[in-house]
């Protein structure tokens, strides 16, 4: 990933090719001077088997603009545009080959530097953040967010007989505003570039159960890169794990 902080004249010093990116420096300059984009801050992701992206952020207005290049999913794109997404307000549209998931800023740090950087959950203005209490806090956001999104597809498409497969909420997705005690997911669109993401209730369990150890995966890797090692570890037991599954599972 590469991360750019560019005024908006200066866009073109983007080289096309150099980061293995689909959409051009033509692309990107024309649609940052369409919405008048002033202070703008590009974040580059590498092509993967799917998809390359562009995240543009407009910096003066708090907005994100995530750009894919030949991707679009008509159920997503409809579901984006109606689902109620708590403390973030987001909308996508397809543009000039290309699909535009817009979003506000989410309050708040991003919950993997927060852990790795364990000196800012001891500077909060409402005294310090015991990992454990922020780990449990955790825990009810990820139940609590894999069942709004099953309510809220059934909701938008009034179909009962199949789930949701909501994005892993891995640490890098998702904020934490310790002043306001809220969480946000910040990548809301799923990425596996297999079309409709709308499962069976068989595939669904399967596809849960490996989210979540994903999730315990990641936190396992952020106590490797933070000592002490034994807090994460011992929180996140085979109990927890199933504790987690069966709570998001009894509410389908």
């Amino acid at each position: 990933m590469i991360i750019k902080a560019v005024k908006q004249d200066d866009v073109h010093e983007y080289n096309d090719g150099a980061h293995d990116i689909d959409i051009s420096s033509v692309w990107i300059e024309n649609f940052i001077k369409k919405y008048d984009i002033k202070n703008v801050k590009l974040i580059l992701t590498p092509r993967t088997n799917f998809n390359s992206r562009v995240v543009i952020h407009d910096i003066d207005n708090c907005i994100f603009y995530k750009i894919h290049k030949n991707k679009y999913d008509e159920t997503v794109n409809v579901f984006l545009n109606a689902v109620n997404t708590p403390n973030i307000i987001v909308s996508t549209k397809f543009e000039d080959g290309c699909w535009i998931i817009k979003s506000s800023q989410a309050s708040g740090t991003c919950l993997h530097d927060l852990v790795l950087n364990r000196t800012m959950l001891l500077t909060e203005k409402n005294g310090p953040l015991e990992l454990t209490v922020l780990l449990d806090k955790y825990v009810k956001h990820v139940i609590d967010s894999y069942i709004l999104f099953q309510n809220e597809a059934k909701r938008i498409f009034d179909d009962t007989k199949k789930l949701w497969v909501f994005p892993e909420l891995v640490s890098s997705n998702v904020f934490y505003d310790y002043n306001k005690d809220i969480f946000t997911n910040v990548d809301l669109e799923y990425d596996e570039g297999t079309g409709s993401i709308f499962v069976s209730d068989k595939i669904y369990k399967t596809r849960l159960t490996i989210q979540i150890l994903n999730i315990f995966t990641d936190w396992l890797k952020m106590e490797l890169s933070s000592p002490p090692y034994n807090k994460i570890i011992n929180f996140f037991d085979i109990n927890k794990i199933e504790y987690i599954i069966t709570s998001i599972l009894n509410n389908k």
